[in-house]
């Protein structure tokens, strides 16, 4: 049993040597970490047999598959280095796909299984904060999600995706503005005030996020097509009701309302659509 472990070892490692990109070649300075463990089914406990994938920060991409009667898998991968780890028609249960492999100065084993859930049509994939409430512009830290969202579809090109935006965040108070008045027929038109009603802000915003979406997924290499979009509405879009101090000389006083419940939901749902016969 020891020499056939040390076989796959040395198999293993001198596979790697032979890596096209120097900078997964073992060395002095090189050192490199075998992963082992097995791909277990969530639900059942069983070993599953699948395709497995390994995308490093820079993009690269190592892939593996797991033993169909064990679930055993090896892969030899850099230290100190972020992964994202892909299965064929299955996902990761953990909510973050991203591991992070040892830091060390030589050659280090690395036992770690991973439990996975076969994917069906209207599961729920991904959840995350993309965007700030009242905001628009996708936030940094839900760039790493968005990155495993692109992974997933690239790894299991059946799957079609519906991204769902929660605006339950955001909330606007109506909105007095002045413009040019056209109905006007003098040559110098005057102005006149309208009011932007709360729901037409959370309307507009909405339009922005989508499209900021979609902007990071043409970027990004994403196929369009492989997603819907729907939007989630909580309520109606105005602000909680601003509490009063006690009468002074002074104006009233806004209080910071509390959070409410609505916004702390996370406001983007990545769920399967369908899966498509390629």
């Amino acid at each position: 049993m020891i020499l056939k472990k040390s076989s796959l070892i040395i198999f293993l490692i001198a596979g790697l040597l032979s890596f096209e990109s120097p900078a997964f070649s073992q060395s002095a300075n090189n050192p490199v970490v075998l992963l082992q463990g097995k791909i277990i089914d969530s639900q059942s406990g069983n070993p599953v047999g699948t395709g497995i994938q390994f995308v490093n920060s820079e993009g690269k991409k190592l892939q593996t598959k797991s033993n169909p009667g064990s679930g055993a898998f090896t892969q030899v991968l850099r230290p100190n280095e972020d992964f994202i780890i892909m299965f064929k028609d299955y996902i990761l249960v953990d909510d973050s796909k991203t591991f992070r492999t040892p830091n060390v100065s030589e050659y280090h084993e690395m036992n770690k299984d991973f439990h996975i859930k076969k994917i069906v049509t209207g599961m729920e994939l991904f959840r995350f904060n993309a965007y700030d409430p009242n905001e628009s512009h996708i936030e940094g830290t839900s760039i790493q999600k968005m990155k495993e969202v692109k992974e997933m579809l690239a790894y299991n090109p059946k799957v079609n995706i519906i991204i769902t935006i929660n605006m339950g965040d955001s909330y606007f108070r109506p909105l007095k503005k002045n413009v040019p008045d056209e109905s006007s027929k003098k040559k110098k038109k005057k102005n006149k005030t309208i009011t932007i009603t709360s729901e037409q802000q959370l309307s507009e915003l909405t339009n922005q996020r989508i499209a900021e979406l979609k902007d990071y997924m043409r970027s990004n290499n994403i196929p369009e097509k492989l997603a819907t979009f729907e939007i989630i509405k909580t309520g109606k879009a105005a602000p909680p009701t601003s509490v009063k101090e006690k009468p002074s000389k002074k104006k009233y006083k806004k209080v910071k309302p509390e959070v409410n419940e609505a916004s702390k939901t996370q406001n983007v749902i990545v769920t399967v659509g369908k899966i498509m016969n390629l």
